[in-house]
């Protein structure tokens, strides 16, 4: 009885243990997909001042039509989508009336899991068409100015962008207008 005890004991302790070390080789993996934030490079838009880093081991910058406001990066493989950009709000709408035309008219029936909405800024993140999707959207200079970023990628593969959107959030930096001035002036 006593053998059978220590038995129990024994498998009480390492069961977790092992369970823990599966967990952390499939860490390591994920986080060996993620190139280490330290080499992630810093993005300034030269007039809008908006700010933001990103990995440049899988982005490459792409050339818009109109790159006064906003810039794109696409990942090498063609499957994801990173772009950043100011807007004038010139209709003056809120924050939930530009949420709301954004679900309407780029994500519709989109099932969001992540939505929180404040009088400044909002975030839709969830599913498109198979696609995860991220949108942070900040108002500057009381509600002249939506500065916004998104990312679009392939679901499975959330096990990557995941962590890039986190880093991403954490280091973006809403415009404040061409040199602080709360406005778009193209050609400065």
């Amino acid at each position: 009885m006593r053998a059978m005890r220590v038995t129990v004991a024994a498998c009480m302790i390492v069961g977790p243990w092992f369970g823990g070390l599966q967990e952390t080789r499939a860490q390591v993996e994920r986080r060996d997909l993620i190139p280490n934030p330290s080499t992630w490079v810093t993005f300034t838009h030269p007039i809008l001042e908006y700010s933001l880093r990103y990995p440049p081991q899988i982005f490459d910058e792409k050339p818009l039509e109109s790159a006064i406001e906003g810039r794109l990066w696409v990942a090498r493989d063609g499957r994801a989508q990173l772009l950043a950009g100011v807007i004038e709000n010139a209709s003056g709408m809120s924050a939930r009336a530009y949420r709301d035309v954004l679900l309407k008219e780029s994500f519709p029936g989109a099932k969001l899991d992540y939505a929180p909405l404040k009088a400044d800024w909002f975030v839709i993140s969830g599913v498109h068409e198979h696609n995860v999707f991220y949108q942070r959207v900040t108002f500057t200079c009381d509600g002249k100015l939506i500065s916004s970023w998104l990312m679009i990628y392939p679901s499975e593969q959330a096990a990557l962008y995941d962590r890039v959107v986190e880093g991403i959030h954490k280091s973006y930096r809403p415009s404040r207008g061409t040199n602080g001035s709360c406005s778009i002036a193209a050609g400065n």
